[in-house]
């Protein structure tokens, strides 16, 4: 039963506690940031952070609601990524919750 709680929590961790989600105004499809687009991304003023609370290996909870952030000029980019501390509470809760941040610049 040990090991079984064990794999099921590491499934938990690896699968949606890494996951990126990004969109460009260019790309138009999903992509990889890499580290220096992300600190810029973070870093800028114009960026609001968003704490999403989702839960049962991220398939519940809330989305980046981007219109009711950026309004009708919508978003430059979208990302979502975890910290640490929201993959110690995936791996804690054994996937049951599943916090992650989301980053939003708006046009």
């Amino acid at each position: 039963m040990r090991k079984l709680l064990v794999a099921f929590g590491i499934l938990a961790v690896a699968g949606p506690a890494f996951a990126i989600q990004e969109m460009s105004e260019d790309a138009g499809s999903d992509q990889t940031l890499n580290r220096e687009s992300f600190k810029a991304l973070k870093s800028d003023p114009r960026t609001v952070r968003v704490r999403l609370d989702r839960s049962m290996g991220d398939q519940l909870g809330p989305n980046v609601d981007v219109g009711k952030i950026c309004g009708q000029a919508g978003a430059r980019q979208v990302e979502v990524r975890r910290t640490v501390p929201d993959v110690l509470a995936t791996f804690f809760t054994v996937g049951f919750y599943t916090p992650a941040h989301g980053y939003v610049l708006c046009k």
